[in-house]
């Protein structure tokens, strides 16, 4: 599937390097699609991250609501819980949206694995000889004198 995207590479070296760069994207891609979007496989490091995420995000909360104070009118204390808000909402929007997109891609990309392993698989299969049409015994010459 990948050296089919870069057939047009002439130098089998840069091929290979691109088919392994193809690799390394698609699978460091699955993976963290799998930490971010999935329960099964990163339960306890996704717990860690969100943890970090938290604490983080709090000092960044805290950073725009007193970049926004003096210009918003208010005290810093009272947007805090508004950037924080907004910057769940934002992050959770994009990071479902980021996860469609990754299991669609996925998707596609099984699909297309399974589709070149049976056009392997019917490459490796011998052809069948075609049967010769028969020819009727009248057509050949026992016709009535």
């Amino acid at each position: 599937m990948a050296a089919v995207a870069f057939m047009h590479l002439s130098d089998p070296k840069t091929l290979r390097r691109k088919v392994r760069q193809y690799a390394l994207t698609t699978h460091f891609l699955n993976e963290l699609h799998d930490l971010l979007c999935s329960n099964e496989k990163y339960s306890e490091e996704r717990k860690k991250l969100l943890s970090e995420y938290n604490a983080g995000q709090t000092a960044l909360a805290a950073g725009i609501a007193t970049s926004l104070s003096p210009y918003v009118g208010g005290g810093a204390q009272f947007i805090v819980a508004a950037a924080a808000t907004s910057l769940t909402i934002i992050g959770q929007v994009g990071l479902k949206s980021w996860c469609g997109l990754q299991t669609e891609r996925r998707q596609r990309d099984a699909r297309m694995q399974e589709a070149a392993r049976q056009r392997a698989e019917a490459m490796r299969q011998p052809r069948a000889a075609k049967p010769r049409a028969e020819i009727p015994d009248a057509a050949v010459g026992d016709q009535p004198d």
